[in-house]
């Protein structure tokens, strides 16, 4: 059954109708369940007092003997009696038994475009969805084609399943798409020294790749804060140092047998 709700109402405004309380919360009217039974009435108030006795009318002359006087005219009637006081509250009736829960109200419906398999829907309008092609979650990866942006005062954080995995934390590298992405490199975190070089370091931080030489860029200075330029003592593979660059360690260092240093002409290599 329809029901014609009050306009404009105000917050906790109530409204009884269709055997059920309804209240305006502010943005829809909510039922509130049956109204409970009417409580019992009142004792009835005492008795008015009784208004005064209007005046007689005059007597009317004494007529010849044997014809009967005119009656007199009826007195005005006295003022009513005050209303005497309310009776006491009658005794709150029991709360009723709650309604029945109605009919679940129909499905919204939107329009979808642009669908297939795993793509991410985003919102166009009230009613129009849009499954992403740039975007999509195959329940185990997401993928994003395109430019991301991570606008946020806290950066970007990567966190681990567990708890000192192989690999560390990390973000992988690969831009080789003719190959299938198989060369890869990466920037790797890790909370303790386990796969350090010494003991002395409670975190280690690794740049790598997963190709036999790796070689890291750096395009201006290099400031080292508390800390020392390190290397290993021993050459275990075999590297060439390229005509244009000059390169050097820590020593002493030692080329361990069946490896082979080669420093081309006009590069030149220095022991400290």
């Amino acid at each position: 059954m329809a029901i014609n709700f009050p306009d404009s109402p105000s917050t906790n405004d109530t409204f009884v109708a269709a055997g059920s309380r309804w209240l305006w919360n502010g943005t829809a009217w909510v039922r509130q369940g049956t109204p409970g039974t009417q409580g019992a009435q009142g004792v009835q108030g005492a008795q008015g007092v009784q208004g005064a006795t209007g005046a007689g009318g005059s007597t009317g002359g004494t007529g010849p003997q044997g014809v009967q006087g005119a009656q007199g005219r009826q007195g005005a009637t006295g003022s009513t009696g005050g209303t005497g006081p309310t009776g006491p509250q009658g005794a709150q009736g029991r709360q009723g038994a709650t309604g029945s829960t109605g009919p679940t109200g129909p499905s919204g419906s939107a329009t979808l475009t642009n669908v297939s398999n795993n793509r991410v829907m985003t919102a166009v309008s009230g009613s129009t969805l849009n499954a992403e092609a740039n975007l999509t979650f195959d329940g185990d990866t997401l993928n994003v084609f395109g430019a991301t942006k991570i606008q946020d005062d806290d950066g970007l954080r990567i966190r681990t399943d567990s708890n000192g995995p192989t690999n560390g934390a990390q973000i992988r590298f690969s831009d080789n798409q003719g190959n299938s992405y198989a060369q890869e490199g990466y920037i790797r975190y890790k909370h303790s020294d386990g796969t350090s070089v010494g003991t002395a370091y409670g975190e280690h931080f690794e740049i790598g790749g997963n190709q036999t030489t790796f070689n890291l860029q750096i395009n201006g200075d290099c400031y080292v804060q508390n800390g020392f330029y390190t290397n290993g003592g021993n050459l275990t593979a075999s590297r060439t140092l390229d005509a244009v660059l000059n390169g050097g360690v820590f020593g002493p260092y030692t080329i361990n047998s069946g490896v082979t240093l080669t420093i081309e002409s006009g590069a030149t290599f220095t022991v400290l």
